[in-house]
């Protein structure tokens, strides 16, 4: 699969003296600073982090306090999103942070609109990083038509969204497998990180959305849907997980891996002075590191793997 490559950095806007016009309702307006990736994930990473800091892709270097945030929203429109918002944080995400994976459960409209409105701001936002240029020129029409479709739909959800449906797809610590080349980080990019991408490869182009213990997937072409199986939200809401049985494409296993094994070789690039901030602000309060989430997938990575968890990629076994 082919990727943007996005680091959630975050762009040079330019500035202009009129009154910029909201992305989503249109209208001439002030604008908010709006979260691409919800605020409510920030927080809860910051207050089970081992530090109370973030760190993200390409910016390893530099702590941060929040992820990132650009004119985008009038008030009007982020009071819209922000109910869903609150509403996926109370019923999906709270409970999938323990980590033991998701029960089977039901759904309203605001499931849909929640992983509408992640996708139609990851799109938007994407070309501000780098032009999309791996997206194959005979679909690259389908990138607007898809951002105007969930544009209209966070509108009037009455409105269909498909072809460009989406897709939830709930993740777990992963405490065996049979994965010759699965990461000795997996466990960490489940639960810890945080990403956006327009993937790409001969069957499938989607929005990829990366929640700490959760997928939104944003569908722009697939020749093989059904290899998408129990995913798909239903705009009016339904019943998600019946049977707890999800299948997914070979090839979104294969991306995440890639994924993981790129965090820990940006991991490696930490200066000498980053890694002694880090393990400063760690052994300063040795409670909350020995209780935060950072520290139970750590883990849960050496459960899976023991000390291959944590050996540099030029370390001899």
């Amino acid at each position: 699969m082919q990727t943007s490559g996005g680091d959630m950095s975050t762009p040079e806007l330019p500035h202009t003296t009129e009154k910029p016009e909201c992305r989503l309702c249109r209208a001439s307006d002030d604008l908010r600073e709006s979260h691409i990736i919800p605020s409510f994930v920030f927080k809860w990473l910051k207050k089970t982090s081992a530090t109370g800091y973030l760190r993200f892709g390409e910016e390893m270097q530099r702590r941060k306090q929040d992820g990132v945030k650009i004119p985008l929203l009038c008030g009007d429109c982020e009071q819209r999103l922000s109910s869903c918002e609150r509403q996926f944080s109370e019923n999906v995400f709270m409970p999938l942070t323990n980590g033991a994976g998701f029960n089977p459960f039901d759904y309203g409209p605001w499931l849909a609109q929640f992983a509408v409105s992640l996708s139609w701001r990851s799109l938007i936002f994407m070309p501000t990083m780098a032009p999309l240029t791996h997206v194959p020129p005979q679909h690259s029409a389908r990138l607007d038509d898809a951002a105007e479709t969930w544009r209209r739909f966070l509108l009037d959800d009455q409105r269909p969204i498909t072809p460009f449906d989406q897709h939830f797809v709930p993740l777990g610590f992963v405490d065996s497998h049979t994965v010759p080349s699965l990461p000795p980080n997996i466990n960490r990019y489940i639960a810890r990180s945080v990403a956006i991408d327009v993937v790409t490869s001969p069957e499938q182009i989607f929005v990829f959305t990366k929640l700490p213990f959760a997928l939104i997937i944003g569908m722009l072409y697939s020749a093989k849907p059904g290899e998408w199986e129990g995913t798909r939200l239903d705009p009016p809401g339904g019943h998600f997980g019946r049977g707890k049985h999800l299948g997914l494409p070979g090839g979104l296993l294969t991306y995440m891996c890639d994924k993981a094994s790129r965090i820990t070789s940006l991991n490696n690039t930490l200066s000498p002075k980053q890694k002694q901030v880090i393990e400063s602000s760690a052994f300063k309060d040795a409670d909350r590191t020995a209780n935060s989430g950072t520290f139970e997938a750590m883990l849960q990575d050496f459960r899976l793997f023991g000390n291959e968890a944590f050996k540099k990629p030029d370390q001899s076994k």
